[in-house]
């Protein structure tokens, strides 16, 4: 079953809210469908100790709620995606907060049951499409048109492909071979030379496939895979070590480009100060 199939037309699925915050930013998710409550990721930037992992996610869980009513569940995770862990948290390692009945009040848990507990007493009620009437959102029934639109390019592109496979192998060797029959007969020697000539290409690439130009650079990688082979297998695990690495490695790398992205979009934000700080 397609996603789609299950999506209502009046359900709502809005575009996250991207904001830089100078040493880490910020990814907000408004509630989904199947969700009552917002989800906030924090990536940093730069090391931080476990008290200042408390203290960001407290204050930008303040923000958050005194901008959009919604409760939410907030985690912080370093360059390479690595969740850090809260001292305070438990072992989820998430800070959950929701509104209370005052104006700008709210209350915030390290425990991710409490907010389950709270959703039962006190289900999310409001109009979603009021409540983030400054982000751009699209319905159930818009998403599920959309993906029929793309369904039906694909399709299309794939019929395009099979036509042009059938050109490629079918019409254009019949026209070539009528050409042979009915032309002048320099196109039929013309024909056949090529023919012949796609017929040896085709046995040197089966019985000498390392004949050629790019025999030496073929046998030179040949061998660097079976020495690299060897020696994973003598170390198996410096070589999930090594594999770790390089996937932390593209995540770090992955990250710097969003932040860049996100400050040359949306600029850096600064959340307000409170008094005393």
């Amino acid at each position: 079953m397609a996603a789609t199939d299950t999506m209502k037309d009046d359900d709502l699925y809005f575009s996250p809210i991207l904001e830089h915050r100078e040493d880490y930013y910020i990814k907000y998710y408004p509630p989904v469908p199947t969700h009552d409550f917002a989800t906030l990721a924090v990536r940093l930037l730069k090391p931080i100790n476990p008290h200042e992992v408390d203290q960001c996610l407290l204050k930008e869980a303040s923000y958050w709620i005194n901008k959009y009513r919604v409760p939410l569940m907030a985690r912080v995770t370093d360059k390479a995606e690595n969740q850090i862990q809260s001292p305070s948290a438990d072992s989820w390692g998430f800070l959950v907060a929701w509104p209370d009945a005052s104006a700008r009040g709210f209350q915030t848990s390290w425990n991710f049951d409490d907010l389950s507990v709270h959703l039962e007493a006190h289900p999310q009620e409001g109009d979603l499409a009021a409540i983030y009437q400054d982000v751009p959102f699209e319905t159930g029934k818009q998403k599920r048109v959309q993906a029929l639109a793309n369904r039906k390019e694909m399709i299309t592109q794939a019929k395009n492909l099979k036509l042009i496979l059938a050109a490629w192998l079918a019409f254009i060797p019949a026209a070539w071979v009528l050409l042979t029959w009915f032309g002048p007969a320099i196109l039929g020697i013309a024909a056949n030379l090529y023919a012949l000539y796609q017929a040896y290409k085709t046995w040197r690439k089966i019985y000498r496939p390392n004949v050629g130009d790019s025999a030496d650079g073929k046998a030179e990688k040949r061998r660097k895979m079976e020495h690299y082979y060897y020696h994973c297998e003598r170390n198996p695990d410096g070589f999930r070590r090594l594999l770790v690495e390089n996937f932390e490695a593209d995540a770090v790398a992955e990250t710097e480009n969003e932040a860049h992205a996100i400050a040359e979009n949306h600029g850096i934000r600064r959340l307000p100060k409170k008094n005393g700080e």
